[in-house]
């Protein structure tokens, strides 16, 4: 297990490749919900509805087999301990201080941030099991952790990409972790002149990970076999 501490610079030059992030259902018989603009507790299934305006059939538990996306400006709070399929956050916020967010129960779903905001603190985890991907928006993490596992050791059912990439936007993360749990899977070819886990394309200038902030690399339990590259 390596583990870094990240008081330092991530630029263009770190890590060359942008990616382009389409948001799609991690299951073929999903349901997507979309967050009332006046939703504030995940786990309150009136926060959520079948239309884009949150308006619509509301879900009848929240579960693993369902994808959310947090819009209309909606400051929603993780009130409780939650499994789900996918999660974007594209016109709205996440807070999440206290209590798990586990998404996906294989290791081929997703956490979007596209222009909205996702907070993470004091005892809130988050637990992906798939890629995290921000592209536009804010993520602010002072305390906390995040875990992500993109290879559950069968190819079809693991991340095809980077595991953590951050194209755009604003991250700001003074404290907490963030851990890779396993390399890629041993068959994944990532595009030319690209290698590893993590994409980071950010301006140079801006210390985007300070503080007490770490970002470890392999969690020192799992066994997991990945590709020759490592991390």
């Amino acid at each position: 297990m390596q583990t870094f501490t990240n008081n330092f610079k991530l630029g263009y030059r770190s890590f060359a490749l942008l990616v382009t992030i389409l948001f799609m259902g991690t299951w073929l018989n999903a349901t997507t919900y979309y967050s009332k603009s006046t939703a504030t507790n995940f786990s309150s299934l009136a926060s959520w509805g079948t239309n884009a305006d949150g308006s619509g059939a509301s879900p009848v538990t929240i579960n693993v087999n369902d994808n959310y996306n947090i819009v209309n400006g909606a400051a929603v709070i993780l009130n409780a301990n939650l499994t789900i399929g996918a999660l974007n956050i594209t016109l709205g916020s996440l807070t999440a201080s206290a209590n798990t967010l586990t998404i996906g129960n294989l290791a081929n779903s997703l956490l979007a941030v596209n222009g909205g905001t996702l907070n993470l603190s004091g005892t809130g985890s988050i637990v992906i099991n798939g890629q995290f991907i921000m592209s536009s928006g804010a993520f602010n993490q002072t305390g906390g952790t995040m875990s992500i596992d993109g290879n559950n050791g069968t190819l079809a059912q693991s991340v095809s990409t980077f595991m953590f990439s951050i194209t755009g936007g604003n991250p700001n993360c003074s404290a907490g972790s963030i851990t890779i749990v396993d390399p890629m899977h041993a068959s994944i070819l990532l595009p030319t002149n690209t290698s590893g886990c993590v994409n980071i394309s950010l301006s140079d200038g801006t210390n985007y990970f300070s503080g007490t902030h770490t970002f470890i690399l392999g969690n020192g339990v799992s066994t997991q076999a990945g590709w020759a590259n490592g991390f």
